[in-house]
């Protein structure tokens, strides 16, 4: 079967719920966001999972900023990219084509003690994020939230829900930290997959 007849949940696909996320995504006054919860499939979901175990991670350590594991996972970026209704819904929300774009992308995982904070070195470049929930399993208390902040004290904090697409417009002044991932988490892996759009 073609992994685009079954990568995308369907009820996002229809054209006036694309322009209700449109809306949404525009009326977001901390920021241009919104979370799509339960957005890919579980078929296409599962595959990716098990693409994951079997992808290379390299540390991605700075004491004083950063604690965490990353690979680049661009045979997952280029699947997404190329499924014509991703393409479609992106455009439309966003209004870009991202042909014109710079296109990055980046699988982290984090584990106990893994953390992110915030630092001046972070990437302030404007753009579009588009960030991929790949953790099967995860509860609140183990930490682990990836939260966005302008720097006048507001927040985002992008939800733990497995299969799950956050569209983020990026600001110059806008950063992102990751709480510290405590003992609760045991064995249990956090995967976070991003796609950066950038000029």
């Amino acid at each position: 079967m073609n992994e685009g007849n079954y990568m995308i949940e369907k009820n996002y696909l229809e054209e006036k719920a694309i322009k209700q996320i449109k809306q949404q995504y525009d009326n977001n006054k901390f920021m241009k966001s919104i979370s799509l919860y339960g957005f890919f499939e579980d078929k296409f979901l599962n595959r990716i999972i098990d693409e994951v175990d079997n992808e290379l991670f390299e540390k991605d350590h700075s004491l004083m900023t950063h604690r965490r594991y990353k690979a680049s996972f661009e045979k997952l970026g280029n699947r997404i990219l190329e499924n014509g209704d991703f393409l479609k819904l992106i455009e439309e929300i966003c209004e870009i084509k991202l042909e014109k774009y710079s296109i990055h992308y980046e699988l982290h995982r984090y584990k106990i003690g893994d953390y992110k904070i915030l630092s001046d070195g972070d990437n302030n470049k404007k753009g579009i994020e588009l960030i991929i929930d790949l953790t099967p399993v995860w509860d609140d208390e183990n930490g682990g939230y990836l939260i966005y902040t302008n720097g006048d004290g507001e927040f985002y904090e992008i939800p733990s829900s497995y299969g799950s697409l956050t569209i983020v417009e990026r600001e110059k002044n806008l950063q992102y930290f990751v709480k510290y991932v405590n003992h609760y988490a045991k064995n249990v892996p956090k995967y976070i997959f991003t796609i950066s759009i950038e000029n």
